[in-house]
Parts: C-alpha cells; structure tokens; sequence
C-alpha cells in the first residue's frame, strides 16, 4: 500500500502540472482584454472541466495498472508471490479504492457533460 500511495501523490502532482500548463496556455491564447468581462467565467469553466477530465483520466490509468499488477501476481503466477489480503485485515484499502473508484467515474462523468455543453 506503500508504493500506491506514492504513486497516488505522484499521480496527482503529474495531474497539477498538467492543468498548471493549460491554463497557462488557455491565459495566453485568451487574454481578458480580448475576452473582456467574461474572461473569469471561461477561465473557471476550463479549470474545473481540466481538473475533472486530466485526474480521473490520470487516476484511471493508475488504478488500471495497479489492479492488472495484484492480476498478474496473483493469478497469472505458477507460484503466487503475492496472494491478496483478506477483507477482514484491510477493508480500508478496498474502501479506499471504491472511494477513489467512484470519484473518478463522477469527474469523467462531469467532464463528458461538461465538453456536450461546450
């Protein structure tokens, strides 16, 4: 659990980074006084749709490979190197996962309506 968590946080910088650098972009190629009074909407619209569609794209992919990660160790292997723990010694690492799971489906959810909207 160790290692996911770091790359959790590693993850979620990555998604910062990106979303720094468009609306960087998004500043540059709509600057408020061509835009005028309308410009901190826009500019609002855009970060929340670029937060909901890079992290729950980001944070996608990462639960993908962690999940075919605990597959392959545990199924795919003669031997199995890793067997996964019972629910009983850590329900909070699989109610974490259904949390994160499920604020992800959320955000890419609000990003699909959100790009139908624009």
């Amino acid at each position: 659990m160790t290692q996911v968590k770091a790359i959790f946080i590693a993850c979620n910088i990555l998604v910062a980074l990106i979303v720094i650098v468009r609306m960087y972009y998004f500043t540059q190629h709509n600057p408020s006084r061509v835009v005028g009074s309308k410009f901190t909407s826009k500019f609002i619209y855009r970060l929340i749709y670029s937060l909901a569609d890079e992290w729950s794209t980001v944070i996608f992919w990462m639960m993908f490979f962690v999940t075919l990660y605990f597959f392959i160790m545990y199924k795919l292997q003669t031997n199995a190197y890793l067997l996964l723990p019972s629910i009983d010694l850590v329900s909070q690492a699989y109610d974490s996962f259904k949390v994160v799971f499920f604020i992800t489906l959320a955000l890419k959810t609000l990003a699909v309506l959100m790009k139908i909207y624009d």
